[in-house]
């Protein structure tokens, strides 16, 4: 078969393997290697036509080593239009696209939970000097779920691992996780993700380091002796993962900023998060602080995702705690009347002659760990008759 026409052949197969029912999108221009024709605006979902014309080979980084790369020269979203440019378009980033236009139902639920935070994330990017598109990033990472939880013990929606968290400033502890509360998370996000560009000046190599770690992307680099991510996508040197993990991103970036262009018709989004934020100065348990809020625990806890426990921490002077918006006034009068020891769910006990924490929990039907963590007792978890020490309530010993 001559040469050009099984190039022309091989790009119409390309696209014929989308499925016109499911996928719609903006107006692309395929390139071939210099001494191929092209295919000029090749419309998703319509009747595919094309003329011949000789294009020269695109040089650009992320244009490298790729069988069929795609320009977005004429994408109809200027947005889409400067992700393409500044990450690349090739048969990777399409495969994706098409998994992810196959799955539409599991896509679409990322897309509705992210309208809860991408207001607030994005304008926090931008205020840290990075691209605003890189709020779309917890879609492939935690599909935006605060709860997420990784077998590496990454956790939160930017799936943060504690080794970086505890870099960067934020507190894990039996009491919270800050990982996992959307604003606090996604300002740490943001000073690696800029940390990560400063050291590659690349976004698809700092999103290859946010993935795999910035020393398995360096050796990669060190070790195929290239530059670019697309480059060190075609050796051995990077995981499986790592190889889709760019074009998973762009793919998922690019629905998100034109839902209805790839066929996800009427994305009912999450409302943003609204609330008020209090300090209080005694640790209160969540059913107590519904309570005075008039609303159920669960918007206490989706307010506050990086409480793991039943109460705010007992272990710190102040907290600071978010309630539902316009419920201050009914909480700060709720919080007056109210005695104390009555603002935390928890038990008291008198440690008894011959009593360990072991014999207590099982007494109590607690976890050991809880009341040493509870008590500040350390590693020798000595306790002393006489004492009184602070037990978990009989439910919600967790979140």
């Amino acid at each position: 078969m001559n040469t050009h026409i099984r190039s022309i052949a091989t790009a119409v197969l390309l696209f014929m393997a989308i499925p016109v029912s499911s996928y719609a999108g903006p107006v692309f221009s395929l390139f071939l290697p210099a001494d191929s024709p092209a295919l000029k605006q090749i419309p998703f979902g319509e009747k595919l036509s094309f003329s011949l014309e000789k294009v020269a080979t695109p040089v650009n980084d992320h244009l490298v080593k790729s069988p069929v790369f795609l320009s977005t020269i004429h994408v109809k979203q200027p947005a889409i239009k400067a992700l393409y440019e500044t990450h690349g378009y090739n048969n990777a980033v399409l495969q994706n696209l098409r998994d992810f236009s196959r799955f539409k139902n599991s896509f679409s639920k990322r897309l509705i939970r992210s309208g809860k935070y991408i207001t607030q994330m994005s304008d926090i990017l931008v205020n840290n000097g990075l691209p605003r598109e890189l709020v779309y990033l917890p879609l492939i990472e935690s599909e935006f779920r605060t709860d997420a939880y990784s077998h590496k013990k990454a956790s939160g929606p930017w799936q943060i691992m504690p080794r970086t968290a505890k870099i960067l400033g934020l507190k894990i502890d039996w009491w919270i996780d800050e990982r996992r509360d959307p604003e606090k998370s996604t300002i740490v996000a943001a000073k690696y993700l800029n940390y990560l560009y400063k050291k590659f000046g690349s976004w698809n190599l700092a999103l290859a380091a946010y993935n795999a770690g910035e020393g398995k992307i360096r050796k990669a680099l060190r070790s195929s002796g290239t530059t670019s991510y697309w480059e060190i996508r075609e050796t051995r040197f990077i995981a499986g993962e790592t190889k889709n993990y760019v074009p998973l991103y762009i793919a998922a970036a690019a629905i998100a900023m034109d839902p209805e262009g790839f066929g996800f018709k009427k994305v009912e989004y999450q409302r943003p998060l609204e609330y008020d934020e209090v300090v209080i100065d005694q640790p209160m348990s969540i059913d107590m602080i519904a309570r005075f809020t008039g609303v159920d625990e669960r918007v206490i806890k989706d307010l506050n995702p990086e409480l793991r426990r039943w109460c705010t921490p007992p272990d710190v002077a102040e907290y600071k705690l978010r309630i539902p918006k316009s419920a201050k006034k009914m909480f700060m009068a709720s919080i007056n009347k109210t005695v104390v020891q009555d603002l935390m769910n928890i038990r008291f006990y008198q440690v008894e002659r011959g009593d360990t924490v072991a014999k207590i929990a099982k007494k109590l039907g607690a976890s050991i760990q809880r009341i040493i963590n509870m008590n500040g007792l350390g590693r020798s978890a000595m306790i002393f008759a006489g004492k009184q020490i602070v037990v978990p309530p009989e439910r919600n010993l967790t979140l």
